[in-house]
């Protein structure tokens, strides 16, 4: 019951954001920004973080997504965990993908938003 609750504070918040005027055009980063700021005022804990590296298979920049192999992935608390795997990732700016094309090296820093898993800042390895 308590989930359900906390899903539908979240839902309200979310719609209570989006419909601010100043908010209505705000990038995915910032987006995501204020989002994890209601769950901070929630108590919710904040985003744990993993920097990695892996290559590039494959860029939609249609869906802002992009597909990566990466080795095994964990957090220092491991709320994040993954074996070394292809996956697709999205990320808060489709700008982000900006520039890459599949077989690059890159270095990420993958962080969990509101339940998913997202890419949050890219650098191509040279």
């Amino acid at each position: 019951m308590f989930r359900i609750s906390l899903f539908f504070a979240s839902l309200v918040s979310l719609l209570m954001v989006l419909s601010h005027p100043s908010l209505a055009y705000i990038s995915g980063a910032e987006w995501l920004t204020r989002m994890e700021q209601i769950q901070a005022a929630k108590g919710i804990p904040s985003s744990r973080h993993v920097r990695a590296q892996g290559a590039v298979d494959e860029i939609d920049e249609g869906s802002g997504t992009i597909s990566v192999f990466h080795p095994e992935l964990r957090s220092p608390d491991s709320s994040i965990w993954m074996p070394a795997m292809h996956m697709v990732f999205h990320v808060p700016s489709r700008k982000m993908l900006n520039g890459l094309k599949p077989g690059d090296h890159i270095h990420f820093i993958v962080g969990r938003h509101r339940g998913a898993v997202m890419i949050t800042h890219i650098d191509r390895r040279p």
